[in-house]
């Protein structure tokens, strides 16, 4: 399984924003992305506006799916987000998912 955390920034004051658009995108995710096993946004509590993405995969090639649906359907589209989301992609080795 692949795990994937993203750091987000929303832009000043539009978390709420960048909330709603994360909740609608994830309905996509859920219903065309079946590798796809978890795709969650939390909120940071020290920082306003930032927020982390928590997402787990089958394999690298859903994650690639994600990837290019991602891409497809969301970059561009005026998402109020400040600068680009920082990636880190880890193996996951132990543990469960419900």
């Amino acid at each position: 399984m692949i795990c994937c955390v993203v750091r987000i920034k929303a832009l000043a004051g539009q978390g709420d924003a960048f909330v709603k658009a994360f909740t609608d995108y994830a309905e996509t995710v859920k219903a065309d992305e079946p590798g796809t096993r978890v795709y969650t946004l939390n909120k940071d509590r020290d920082e306003a506006d930032l927020f982390w993405a928590v997402e787990f995969y089958d394999s690298p090639e859903a994650r690639e799916v994600h990837a290019a649906n991602f891409v497809r359907l969301v970059a561009g589209a005026g998402h109020p987000v400040d600068g680009h989301p920082v990636f880190q992609t880890f193996d996951t080795v132990a543990g469960y998912i419900e």
